[in-house]
């Protein structure tokens, strides 16, 4: 009960200081986290969940889990003209930017 109510106050407080609730909430969940570890499993499918929905929102699919954690914290998706991933191993032919062909 007391982690809830603390967790709740660090929402509130890192919302109204910063300004960002997304990481309010983030900070929120990992102190409370920190002092229930039993709500692990909880937290975790929280955190699978956001990393979801933030890769859905860059219009990619993925078919298990792991992938959803590793492509959660990539700030680049380099995939070939059908828009899927197929091997491990990539190499770069091409490079095309704003100002033209590298």
């Amino acid at each position: 009960l007391v982690g809830g109510a603390v967790s709740v106050l660090a929402v509130m407080l890192y919302g109204v200081l910063r300004g960002g609730w997304l990481d309010a909430v983030l900070a929120g969940i990992a102190l409370g986290m920190s002092m229930l570890p039993e709500e692990f499993p909880m937290v975790l499918t929280i955190f699978m969940a956001m990393g979801a929905w933030r890769i859905s929102q860059a219009r990619v699919l993925t078919r298990r889990a792991a992938a959803i954690e590793t492509l959660g914290s990539a700030t680049v998706l380099c995939t070939d003209k059908t828009g899927t991933l197929t091997e491990n191993r990539m190499t770069i032919t091409e490079l095309r930017t704003p100002h033209g062909k590298l």
